[in-house]
This record gives C-alpha cells, structure tokens and sequence, in this order.
C-alpha cells in the first residue's frame, strides 16, 4: 500500500459465439527487483455456456519460468496438456478423460458473474486445473460497496471454496 506492486491488465475479445480473454500481471517498481513476475493467461471459451476449449498459461515469476497450454477436445472427451519448464528444457504431454463442459480457473471468474447471483444461494462450476477437475462452490455471501480511482460501485462477495486445486484454502 505504500507504493504501487505492478499491474494487471484485462482484456475481452469475441470471436463468433467464442470469447477470448487474455490477463497480464506483471511487477514493477522495486517489488519487480525483489521478485520479477511476468504472467500471461489466455482463454478461450463458449460465452453462453463457460466450456473452455484452451487455456495457455505463460508463468514467469522469480526463477520459475513455465509454458503450458491445456486443450479440452469435447468431441474426443479429453483434456490435452503440453508443458515446457523454459529453466531446464523439461516437457510433459498428458492427455486425459474429462466428463463434459470444463472452464479454467480464468474463465470461471467471469461465467460465475453471468449467473444469477443471490444472497445466501450457491452454485457449482466444474474447473479444470491442469488435469484435475474440481468442482468449486460459489456462494453468495454479502453485498459490499467498494470504492476506487473510477469511482464508488456496489458489488456482491461471492466466495469460492474447493476440497482441491488452486481454489483450496
């Protein structure tokens, strides 16, 4: 809070009855001396019903350095996973069976904001992450309003929980 970490940029793009969503986050200033992030995600996704159908996710954060691009095949029923650790030249291929409609952790932020959301109810999307699929509880738990540089806005908190994955805890 003293001064500014880095930035984060949004960025919707359509693309016929697909949605392609991009996020940057990057460090500046002396946290960028401290520990340099550098993080690209790209999805793109069915707006009506949140599938995913590729998720590439370019991580740069301190020595970690990793490439991946995660494939949802509908038609065939799987998930194909290609990673490169960009440090030591190591790939994996993994491909595996998934059950239906998949969204990544990205996309499911905004496809929960699509549902109707009201105090005290609950709803369910299933998110892949990597290879596992974990259903994830969005409840909605209170309204808050939140002021920023662009002005004041009223929200509702929606809490996500998981028994695994990058949701959990």
């Amino acid at each position: 809070r003293v001064f500014p970490a880095g930035t984060a940029v949004l960025h919707f793009e359509s693309m016929g009855d697909r949605e392609r969503l991009s996020a940057n986050a990057n460090t500046i200033g002396a946290i960028n001396l401290l520990f340099h992030v550098d993080d690209r995600f790209q999805s793109t996704f069915d707006r009506q019903k949140g599938c995913t159908y590729e998720f590439d996710k370019q991580t740069v954060e301190g020595r970690r350095q990793i490439n991946s691009t995660l494939r949802l095949d509908y038609g065939q029923g799987k998930s194909i996973l290609d990673e490169k650790n960009q440090v030591s030249g190591q790939t994996k291929h993994v491909e595996t069976g998934i059950p239906g409609c998949l969204t990544d952790l990205l996309t499911g932020m905004f496809y929960a904001a699509s549902q109707p959301l009201e105090l005290g109810k609950s709803f369910v999307i299933p998110v892949v992450d990597a290879q596992r699929t974990v259903p994830v509880t969005m409840k909605v738990e209170g309204r808050e309003e939140i002021k920023t540089t662009l002005g004041t806005f009223k929200t509702l908190r929606v809490q996500p929980t998981a028994d695994a994955g990058v949701v959990k805890n």
